[in-house]
This record gives structure tokens, C-alpha cells and sequence, in this order.
């Protein structure tokens, strides 16, 4: 078992190196304020946008694949809710399948951790990648969310398996108009925004087996994938373009009589 302060390789050659103090200042808790990042008031949140649709086509485009060993992206935050667990489980049942595919974790440390889940997540999820002897597959990027459109660039497949309740969840979005295939957890709105077996796959929560046989599929056929992305991406462009989200999401207010509120 590594010690928290451990030094880590990783599969690009590059060291990590996690110092005390590294998940930022902690601001006290609001009284009665909730233990998740939203709503709190004093703290310094990092908040998305989505960007897709034709006003965002400057930030998450479509490219082609690259050359090499397949890669899995899992943007999140390093907190045990968001499933990155259940994606380093996915590949060490890849590996042992012989298939040769890497994972990428968003390693962002700027978030808001109320509960001090991050420093001792962290630890756990690099102690899981040693004894599963994955350091050579596995890379963790420190990112800026301005270097997030690279990212999905980079990957040929992207995850989401959250444990959790996911209110709405951005990454399905942006990896779709991205030209990139969604694999995400059966979790709040992400059920509304992927079309399974269309632009992605929708997975049930904690199913490790299931999440890693759906990957799989994408990662074994390329001509599958590459359609499904062109799909995602036709998907947000006719749905979630910012001008005619907001003029349906307007339409519906105006069905409403003032009676409904």
C-alpha cells in the first residue's frame, strides 16, 4: 500500500507528486448549507456552461482518432460518487481480456469538497491502481476545464458511471459534440440526453460487468464508435443548441398557468 505522499509513474512517463494542502483552502460550511458543491454560498464553485450545439462548436468538436492503443476518458472529480472506482475496474477486466486500451482521469484538484472526500478518495483510487498493477495504463490530468475540449479529442470512447444522482450531467453533452460515444450511468437527466444504442450506451449504476462489456464493444469495433460519435454529434447539434433549447424551455413556461406555481 503506497503512502499518501507517494510518488506515482504513469504510463506517459510523467511523475505526480501530491503535497499536503494540494485540495485547496477549506472555507466554513453555511449553516444549514447542503454537503455538495452547489448552493454554497462563500465558496468558490466551478461552474459549467453548456456549450454545445452550433454556439459552442468552437470549444467541443469532432476530430478524427488517432493512432495507438484505444483510449477511455473519465472527466470528473476525484470523488467517490462520480465512479472512477468502477471505471478502473472496467480496465483491469479489459487487460485481462488482453485488450490493450488506456484510461484517463481528470485530476483536478480546484473543487469544492465540503466533506474532505478528495485527499482520502485520491489515495485510495492510486493505492486501487497499484495493486491492480494499472499504472501503466492509467494517466491522471491535472486540467484546466479551458483544456476539457482536448481531452474529448483524445479519447475514443468516454464514461460517466456515476453512483450516484446525477441532476443533469454536462459531460454526456460535451463528449457528444465531440463526435465521441457516451457511456454513462442510468442517473437523472443523462437518461433524457443519451439516445441508447444511438449515441451511446446507458449502463445501470454499480454494474461494473455491464459498464465494461458496452466499453468494450466500442473499443473492439472502430467503425461502431465513429458512428455512434457522428450520431451524438447530429444529436446535440438538433437539440441542444443554445437558441432553440432556450425557445422550447420558454414555451413550456408560457403553457404553464400562473394556477402551477
Amino acid at each position: 500500500m503506497p503512502t499518501p505522499n507517494a510518488q506515482h509513474r504513469l504510463r506517459n512517463g510523467q511523475s505526480w507528486h501530491r503535497h499536503p494542502g494540494a485540495a485547496g483552502t477549506r472555507r466554513p460550511r453555511p449553516r444549514g448549507a447542503p454537503p455538495g458543491p452547489a448552493g454554497s454560498a462563500g465558496a468558490t464553485a466551478l461552474h459549467r456552461t453548456p456549450q454545445t450545439g452550433p454556439e459552442g462548436a468552437h470549444r467541443f468538436t469532432p476530430s478524427p482518432e488517432r493512432e495507438g492503443d484505444p483510449i477511455v476518458l473519465h472527466p470528473a472529480r476525484l470523488l467517490p460518487w462520480k465512479g472512477v472506482r468502477l471505471s478502473l475496474e472496467m480496465l483491469r477486466q479489459h487487460r485481462r481480456a488482453g485488450m490493450d486500451a488506456r484510461l484517463i482521469l481528470t485530476d483536478t484538484q480546484a473543487i469544492v469538497d465540503w466533506d474532505d472526500q478528495l485527499t482520502t478518495y485520491r489515495a485510495e483510487i492510486l493505492s486501487f491502481i497499484d495493486e491492480a498493477k494499472l499504472g501503466d495504463a492509467v494517466e491522471m490530468r491535472a486540467v484546466t476545464y479551458g483544456e476539457i475540449p482536448r481531452l474529448y479529442r483524445e479519447a475514443d470512447v468516454v464514461v460517466y458511471p456515476t453512483i450516484g444522482d446525477e441532476p443533469y450531467g454536462l459531460v454526456p453533452l460535451e463528449a457528444m459534440s465531440s463526435g465521441r460515444a457516451i457511456v454513462a450511468s442510468r442517473s437523472g437527466g443523462m437518461t433524457e440526453t443519451i439516445v441508447d444504442g444511438i449515441t451511446g450506451f446507458i449502463v445501470r449504476r454499480g454494474e461494473v460487468s455491464e459498464l465494461a462489456q458496452r466499453v468494450g464493444l466500442l473499443l473492439m469495433d472502430p467503425a461502431r464508435r465513429r458512428c455512434m460519435g457522428m450520431a451524438a454529434r447530429r444529436h446535440v447539434v438538433a437539440n441542444y443548441a443554445l437558441s432553440s433549447y432556450v425557445g422550447r424551455l420558454l414555451r413550456r413556461y408560457q403553457l404553464l398557468s400562473p394556477a402551477s406555481f
